[in-house]
C-alpha cells in the first residue's frame, strides 16, 4: 500500500514538474538525503535513496536512449583520455571519464562520438617498423 502511494505521489510530482520549476525542491530533497542525484550528459537525474528501488530506476534509465550529443568539454576529455590510453576500450574510457568528471556517460555515446567524427579506434602494432631489427 505504501509503495502505491509513493508511486502515485511520484507520478503526480512528475506531472507537476512538467509545468512548474521544481529544481529547488529536488535539490532540497537531495540535501536532506531523500533523493540521489546523478549527472547524465547535460542534465541531472534523480533516483530513490532506497538501493533496490534505485537499482530498478537505473535499469529503466539504461534501457532509454540517452542523448548522444556530448558537451564539447566532455568530448575533448574523451579524446585526451584516448590519446593518453590508445589501447583503452570504450568501456575503459567511460570509466575513466566518469571517475575524473563525475559525469555519467555511456560507452555508446563515446562510440557515437568516434563514428560522428570519422575516428577509428585501432590498436597499436607490436611489430617494429621496417628497417629496425
Amino acid at each position: 500500500m505504501i509503495r502505491k502511494k509513493v508511486s502515485y505521489a511520484l507520478s503526480r510530482l512528475r506531472l507537476r514538474c512538467s509545468w512548474i520549476r521544481c529544481h529547488s525542491v529536488l535539490v532540497q530533497l537531495c540535501r536532506n538525503g531523500r533523493l540521489q542525484r546523478q549527472k547524465m550528459a547535460r542534465s541531472h537525474v534523480y533516483f530513490s535513496v532506497d538501493p533496490p528501488i534505485a537499482a530498478v530506476q537505473r535499469r529503466a534509465m539504461a534501457g532509454r536512449d540517452l542523448p548522444v550529443e556530448l558537451p564539447a568539454k566532455i568530448a575533448v576529455l574523451i579524446l585526451v583520455e584516448f590519446i593518453q590510453n590508445p589501447d583503452a576500450s570504450f568501456e575503459d574510457l567511460t570509466r575513466a571519464i566518469s571517475r575524473k568528471t563525475r559525469v555519467a556517460i555511456d560507452a555508446g555515446q563515446i562510440q557515437w562520438l568516434f563514428e560522428q567524427h570519422g575516428l577509428k579506434k585501432t590498436t597499436q602494432s607490436q611489430e617494429p617498423p621496417p628497417g629496425e631489427p
